[in-house]
C-alpha cells in the first residue's frame, strides 16, 4: 500500500521532497515508550538487590579464608626470610646443648641417630634444654620434634605427655612458657610461674586444642614453630596455624629457649631447631 501524497502534490511517489531539491529521507522511528524503558530499570534494580546478599555471603565465605592463610603463610616466609640468630640440625654434639646422665633427676641427655634425645624416668617431672645463647627480643622458634613412647604410669598421666619448645626461661628458671604437642594431635601453650610449688597455681594455661595438621604416631615427627610478639604467641604446627594467644600475667620477655618434654618418662627427640627475630606481624609492614 502506498502513502498519501504531500499536499499540493497529488502525483508524488514515495519517498518524496518536501521541497524540490533536498534530499529525500524517511521519517523518523517513533520513540521508545518510557514505560518499557522504566519497567527495565526497575527488574535489573530488583535482581541486584536480590543477588547482593548473595554475593557478600560468598565473598565472606571464600574470600576471607583465602586472605587468612594468604597471612598466616606470609608470616612464615617473613620468619625464614631472615637470618637466623641461632640454627643447629641437632646432628651431632657441637657442645651447644647438655649432655650425659643426671643422678639425681634420672634424666638422660644424649645424640643419637642424627637427633638430640631427652630420656628421664618420672611421670610427674617434665623435662627441658633450654639452649645456652639469651634473647632480649622477641623471636620466632621452630624445632622437628618427636615423641617416643607413652608414660610409664597410664592412670596418672594420661594425656600429660607432649614434646615441644620451652620458651623465654627466666634467669632464676621459675618463669617459661611451653609450647608442645600430644602424639595423637593435641596441643598446649601453657605459662609457668613459681607461686608455691603447687601445679595449680604456679600453671597457667594460656591455650589447647587439636589439629588435623598433626602427622600422628609413635615416634613420628611434626614441625612447630612459636613466633612471640611481646605478650601474643603466634602458634603453627606442619605449616598450619593454629592461632595467636596472649599471656594476660606478669610481663615475660627474653630469655633462653630450648626443648621441651611435658612428662619425663617418655622420650623425645628433636632435630632443625632454629631460632629468627620475630617479623612484624602488620599487613603492609611500614619501610625504614
Amino acid at each position: 500500500m502506498s502513502l498519501p501524497p504531500p499536499p499540493g502534490q497529488p502525483e508524488a511517489s514515495f519517498p518524496y521532497q518536501i521541497y524540490p531539491g533536498y534530499p529525500s529521507y524517511l521519517p523518523p522511528a517513533p520513540p521508545t515508550s518510557p514505560s518499557v524503558l522504566r519497567t527495565f530499570l526497575l527488574v535489573t534494580l530488583i535482581v541486584l538487590v536480590v543477588l547482593a546478599p548473595f554475593g557478600l555471603i560468598f565473598g565472606a565465605a571464600y574470600g576471607i579464608p583465602a586472605y587468612q592463610e594468604w597471612y598466616h603463610n606470609e608470616l612464615l616466609r617473613r620468619v625464614h626470610a631472615q637470618q637466623p640468630l641461632f640454627e643447629d640440625q641437632l646432628t651431632y654434639d657441637d657442645g651447644k646443648w647438655s649432655v650425659g646422665d643426671d643422678s639425681k633427676t634420672g634424666n638422660s641427655y644424649f645424640f643419637s641417630n642424627g637427633a638430640y634425645h631427652l630420656k628421664g624416668q618420672r611421670d610427674d617431672r617434665s623435662m627441658s634444654a633450654p639452649g645456652a645463647a639469651l634473647f632480649d627480643d622477641d623471636v620466632a622458634v621452630e624445632a622437628t620434634v618427636a615423641q617416643k613412647g607413652r608414660p610409664a604410669s597410664s592412670s596418672s598421666s594420661a594425656g600429660y605427655d607432649g614434646v615441644g619448645l620451652i620458651l623465654r626461661v627466666a634467669a632464676n628458671k621459675g618463669d617459661f612458657v611451653v609450647f608442645f604437642i600430644h602424639e595423637e594431635g593435641y596441643w598446649s601453650l601453657a605459662r609457668y610461674h613459681y607461686v608455691n610449688g603447687d601445679a595449680d597455681s604456679d600453671w597457667t594455661g594460656l591455650a589447647s586444642g587439636f589439629s588435623k595438621s598433626f602427622t600422628e604416631g609413635d615416634g613420628v615427627e611434626n614441625w612447630m614453630l612459636v613466633m612471640m610478639c611481646g605478650a601474643t604467641y603466634y602458634c603453627f604446627v606442619n605449616e598450619r596455624y593454629l592461632g595467636a594467644y596472649r599471656d594476660t600475667g606478669p610481663e615475660l620477655r627474653g630469655g633462653r629457649m630450648g626443648l621441651y618434654m611435658n612428662i619425663s618418662s617418655v622420650e623425645g627427640i628433636f632435630t632443625n631447631y632454629a631460632v629468627y627475630p620475630a617479623p612484624s606481624t602488620d599487613v603492609f609492614p611500614r619501610s625504614g
